[in-house]
């Protein structure tokens, strides 16, 4: 079967195709994995540590009850994706993960080896029926941009609904030219 799904343009180029993870890099996932399920916001928004029920309770005029509801799941960092910025002149463009391929609300934990570059988000257009469009946001009450400089060894963590209300871009820099960047971005795929 083909890495990225069906619909995925580019199938065949060999930068796509999957390979097996070395040790080092099964104790990086590891180690990120880890730092991910102690985490407080991963908590919060229930994606850390294992499936578990939550006994809620509630009143009632004939008196205490409870019933069970299930927290989101954790989804397990399975896959990793590397991509190499040569120097200041590779880039990539406003994207966003894809909802199809890596579920809603996906989990995904970017480490920047190597020269300082920026990571910029962008406020979007959220169209269902279009979900990878990555149009900017028009109404000047929503419209919004941030950026996250990404140092050597600097891990961010795109989580919730980020994925659907933001494009994120790495934008070109001169003042980079001759240094390398390796970005490893760690998410789940094919679990659902």
């Amino acid at each position: 079967s083909r890495y990225f799904g069906e619909h995925w343009k580019d199938q065949d180029n060999l930068r796509w195709m999957p390979c097996v993870y070395e040790p080092e890099l099964t104790e990086i996932q590891k180690l990120l994995q880890t730092k991910l399920d102690g985490s407080k916001v991963a908590r919060i928004m229930g994606v850390a540590g294992a499936s578990r029920r939550t006994r809620v309770r509630r009143r009632s005029r004939f008196g205490r009850h409870g019933h069970f509801k299930m927290r989101n799941r954790r989804k397990p960092l399975n896959s990793c994706l590397m991509n190499k910025y040569r120097d200041g002149s590779d880039s990539i463009k406003p994207h966003r993960d894809s909802e199809v391929i890596f579920g809603e609300n996906p989990v995904v934990i970017i480490l920047s080896i190597g020269a300082m570059r920026t990571l910029t988000f962008r406020r979007i257009l959220f169209d269902e029926d279009n979900l990878h469009l990555v149009q900017p946001e028009t109404d000047p009450d929503l419209a919004d941009e941030f950026s996250v400089v990404m140092n050597e060894g600097s891990i961010v963590v795109m989580a919730g609904a980020l994925q659907k209300y933001y494009s994120h871009e790495i934008s070109k820099d001169v003042g980079n030219s001759g240094k390398t960047r390796y970005s490893l971005t760690f998410r789940n795929f094919g679990e659902t």
